[in-house]
């Protein structure tokens, strides 16, 4: 009974956390121009010029109380 509820469990899950469209990217990819906002108070920064020549592995979270 617990295998014929878990993949219906896993796609409600998946579900309610995603907002957008998913982006996959694949090795070798550039990363896209875009800019984030850094430390308090916040500071732009370009991630395409600051990952241009390295590996980098990157993890966003939202901010609590942001309109994300």
């Amino acid at each position: 009974m617990l295998r014929t509820l878990l993949p219906a469990a896993r796609g409600a899950c998946t579900r309610g956390f995603r907002s957008s469209a998913a982006r996959f990217i694949a090795v070798g990819d550039k990363f896209p121009a875009i800019e984030i906002d850094q430390g308090f108070p916040p500071t732009k920064v370009d991630m395409a010029k600051r990952l241009a020549s390295k590996k980098a592995i990157v993890i966003g979270l939202p901010g609590a109380y942001t309109p994300t």
